[in-house]
């Protein structure tokens, strides 16, 4: 059984091409680019569509993933600390510390599956005290 996939976009990744053709291992699949503002998923068989377009929904959902994170001024850096996972990076900004830290969080998960599991953070308290030393 062949199916069409038509997709109309201007900019289409190798990597996402591949990921709709695991959408449906067992059958073969043609892949048809088509220039438009608006990416539209249609199938040969229009019972299909819904399908594919929940496929692609279940398939972005395991791809991003919510993660926490602190940021604080340590000396002359900007410090962002992920709450879910051990890593951390830094910036001479704010933002500049997220990016790097965004980064690197993407490197340490990199290779991993879309079973991934992140430990959920569902609240966040910072806090300050003292201690004696």
């Amino acid at each position: 059984m062949e199916n069409t996939i038509k997709i109309n976009t201007d900019s289409l990744t190798p990597e996402f091409i591949e990921d709709i053709q695991k959408l449906f291992p067992h059958q073969k699949v043609e892949i048809t680019i088509q220039p438009a503002d608006v990416t539209e998923y249609g199938l040969s068989k229009p019972s299909l569509t819904q399908l594919l377009e929940d496929r692609i929904a279940d398939y972005e959902a395991k791809k991003m993933k919510k993660i926490k994170y602190v940021v604080y001024k340590e000396e002359k850096y900007f410090v962002s600390q992920c709450l879910n996972v051990d890593v951390s990076s830094f910036g001479n900004t704010i933002q500049e510390a997220i990016d790097n830290l965004n980064e690197a969080i993407s490197l340490y998960f990199e290779g991993s599956g879309p079973e991934l599991e992140i430990p959920i953070i569902n609240e966040t308290l910072l806090g300050e005290t003292f201690i004696n030393v």
